[in-house]
């Protein structure tokens, strides 16, 4: 099933607030994980708001990469891509969602 992008013009304010809460979040992953911002961070986390992704399951994937016995960018990441694959953009479906097991994955080789 292929997941179909709609393209959605931002006013100003819009633009602003997008701005705003990226900032919040890559901060809050600063935080939780104790690492130092850096400014490609709440790039980041702006271009998954654009795409659909729910400010709060942002939070739920910060709170659990800082969790994790090594926290990473990529392992925040990969939790992002991978959910956005499987059409997940919301909190609730994240947090309902059984997680993936290592024998259901697709590996490139």
């Amino acid at each position: 099933m292929r997941a179909t992008l709609q393209i959605v013009r931002v006013d100003d304010q819009q633009s602003k607030d997008l701005e705003q809460t990226a900032a919040g979040l890559a901060l809050e992953y600063c935080h939780e994980c104790g690492f130092k911002p850096l400014p490609w961070m709440a790039k980041e986390f702006r271009g998954y708001l654009e795409k659909g992704v729910e400010p709060e399951m942002l939070g739920e994937i910060i709170y659990r990469t800082a969790r994790a016995p090594r926290p990473s960018w990529a392992y925040l990441s990969a939790i992002v891509r991978r959910s956005m694959q499987r059409g997940l953009y919301t909190c609730a479906d994240f947090c309902i969602a059984p997680r993936e097991k290592p024998e259901d994955l697709e590996l490139p080789y």
